[in-house]
């Protein structure tokens, strides 16, 4: 098997509140977070824990690949750190790797995703912020 990683492009980033594998290969995604945005109301405390699905589509590559899964807060600490795992993608499939993890939310602002895929990382954000 020849080993080709996908382009920034080929990554795709989907935040929601939970994702779950149906019958017949099919995935179902609840609470997208469009425009990766996430909008607390501000009744809801500054620290808070909230659980999230942080899912990554990788729709082209191909090869055996050793993945983590890493989330930075504004303050660019490291808050998760997911172990490292094996991925083995077939050309012309698509392959989708999630984590469903509970962020504990000190402060507001972006957040960073990172996806290292074998070395190489794959950055992505998300803004937790107030309702006006």
């Amino acid at each position: 098997m020849n080993k080709q990683l996908p382009t920034r492009e080929q990554v795709i980033f989907v935040p929601c509140d939970d994702v779950r594998q149906e019958i017949g290969n099919k995935f179902s995604f609840m609470g997208v977070y469009t425009g990766f945005d996430i909008l607390f109301p501000k009744e809801v405390p500054q620290e808070i824990i909230f659980p999230i699905a942080l899912v990554f589509w990788l729709t082209a590559g191909e090869g055996r690949f050793r993945y983590s899964i890493k989330v930075y807060d504004p303050n660019g600490a490291e808050v998760v750190n997911t172990p490292t795992e094996t991925l083995d993608k077939k050309t012309n499939e698509a392959a989708m790797l999630a984590v469903k993890i509970a962020i504990k939310m000190i402060s507001l602002g972006k957040y960073r995703i990172v996806l290292d895929l074998d070395g190489t990382q794959f950055e992505r954000s998300l803004n937790i912020r107030r309702l006006d």
